[in-house]
């Protein structure tokens, strides 16, 4: 993947539930909360279509470090905070959130202790893990759309449910297990080999932060027996490209540890 792919509620793959009686004792965070930690997270341009799955994902990890446990955020609260947060109107927002919204995808977070990984068997040490859930309230089957502002021009597709695995590992965040989003470049590099065999599925994404707020995502994407792997650097504004750009010993480092090996022994999950 030559720049970090994002689908429609923030999910940064590459190509990037529980019980019945958790989910309806699951407390609804706060809007207020939300705007809170939305706003906490600085020194890159929330905005950029390329930033949006740090954002959300560090906002869902902030949010899991405060409660502990299992907890629901609505679709509306979570576009309602994230407008005010960064001082936009709705037209604004990135067309990835204003579809999200459209379509009603409320988030269900698990956030137990215990409940999401029985052991890391090689990897750091693992510092929170989530079971994350979003599924459209409105019953959308599945929407696709073309992001044509993102760089390439993405192609991507969600079910009515996406969820997936939310780990912290020793400054890592690691996407895993995930369902329900595919989508393919269509511009770029990569553009010519998806349109021999279309959109992959999301498979995994690995990223970590430099200190001066350039991130180093390393994921894979998969399309039947085929599997693709690449990483790809975002400068803080947004701007993505293939790779670790020369003279970035830093960045280097980085996607190293990314690329080291990770094997996470999960709890069963009944996804609905």
């Amino acid at each position: 993947m030559p720049v970090r792919w994002t689908c429609g509620f923030g999910l940064a793959v590459w190509l990037v539930v529980l019980p019945g009686c958790a989910r309806a004792q699951a407390p609804v965070v706060e809007r207020a909360a939300l705007v809170a930690a939305l706003r906490a997270e600085q020194g890159y341009e929330r905005r950029a279509t390329t930033n949006q799955s740090r954002l959300q994902t560090r906002v869902l990890l902030r949010l899991a470090a405060e409660r502990q446990g299992v907890f629901a955020i609505d679709h509306e609260d979570w576009f309602r905070a994230y407008l005010e947060a960064l001082g936009l109107d709705e037209p604004q927002a990135p067309l990835s959130v204003r579809l999200s919204h459209e379509h009603q995808y409320d988030i269900l977070v698990d956030a137990r202790k215990g409940a999401v990984v029985t052991s890391v068997r090689a990897g750091p040490s693992l510092t929170r893990a989530l079971n994350v859930a979003w599924r459209s309230r409105r019953g959308t089957p599945r929407y696709s759309y073309r992001d044509l502002l993102a760089q390439p021009v993405l192609e991507m597709s969600f079910e009515r449910t996406v969820s997936y695995r939310l780990l912290e590992l020793s400054g890592l965040v690691v996407l895993e297990d995930i369902e329900g989003i595919s989508g393919r470049p269509v511009t770029g590099a990569l553009a010519l080999l998806f349109r021999l065999f279309g959109q992959a599925r999301a498979d995994w994404s690995r990223s970590a932060l430099a200190t001066d707020g350039w991130q180093v995502v390393v994921g894979q994407g998969r399309k039947g027996p085929f599997t693709r792997r690449a990483t790809v650097t975002i400068a803080p504004d947004g701007r993505a490209e293939q790779g670790v750009p020369a003279g970035r010993a830093d960045l280097a480092e980085l996607e190293s540890r990314l690329r080291q090996p990770l094997d996470v022994l999960y709890k069963p999950w009944r996804r609905e």
